[in-house]
């Protein structure tokens, strides 16, 4: 768990008071990074041996929404909702998947005008050194996924909580969006692996230098890490 917690601190997250029982952490939008210790007896069962994903939590955008999620939800699978209003279960593979209301907070930063044919909006305005680079918000999960009830995997994400499949790729897995969001994909399913597990996660940074800058700096904490 240190370690865990070095390296998103490393990685730019913010850091937030936990509950005793492990670490949390902040994106620039108000995304939380959560890490407990494998052992948690309130996470959800691990579908691959050593440290992974155990839950994502989906933002929800009323009350009403959630409870009409939830109730469908209930007519196949168990369902909890704990003291922070969060409901909790289980999709068709085993991740853990959560239900909340939320709302995103708009990023603490400046997006630099950029230049390309035709369309040529930074004058006399160089680039500048990002600094300190910290992620903007998480943009999606990739999850790998057995090939065998690949389908109904997909169909508890389309059908039951209502994401758009973006591209269905017929070697590799299914790209969807959640209801509301303009990004390509938010959830993957990949089912090239054909295993259960962890593919990874994307974050968002403002500009390309934040990107180089970020890879930079991990590495020379790697570096003195070692």
């Amino acid at each position: 768990l240190e370690e865990c917690v070095r390296f998103f601190t490393d990685f730019g997250l913010d850091p937030l008071d936990g509950d005793g029982t492990g670490a949390r952490f902040a994106t620039q939008t108000g995304q939380v990074v959560e890490l407990r210790n494998p052992d948690d007896p309130t996470l959800p069962p691990a579908v691959q041996d050593g440290p992974t994903l155990r839950e994502i939590v989906w933002g929800v955008d009323t009350q009403e929404s959630l409870d009409k999620l939830a109730t469908g939800l209930l007519a196949d699978r168990s369902i909890y909702t704990d003291a922070d209003g969060v409901a909790h279960t289980t999709d068709e593979t085993g991740f853990g998947v959560g239900l909340a209301v939320s709302q995103p907070l708009p990023g603490k930063t400046r997006f630099p005008g950029g230049n390309r044919s035709g369309n040529v909006n930074r004058w006399n305005e160089p680039l500048s050194h990002p600094g300190r680079v910290r992620p903007l918000r998480l943009c999606h999960v990739a999850l790998d996924i057995q090939k065998a009830g690949k389908e109904e995997a997909v169909a508890f994400y389309t059908g039951r909580l209502g994401f758009v499949p973006t591209d269905r790729v017929a070697k590799v897995g299914v790209f969807m969006r959640a209801p509301g969001d303009t990004d390509h994909h938010t959830l993957l399913l990949c089912h090239r692996p054909d295993r259960n597990q962890i593919n990874h996660c994307a974050f968002e940074v403002a500009r390309v230098d934040e990107v180089i800058r970020s890879e930079e700096h991990t590495s020379e904490l790697q570096s003195h890490h070692d």
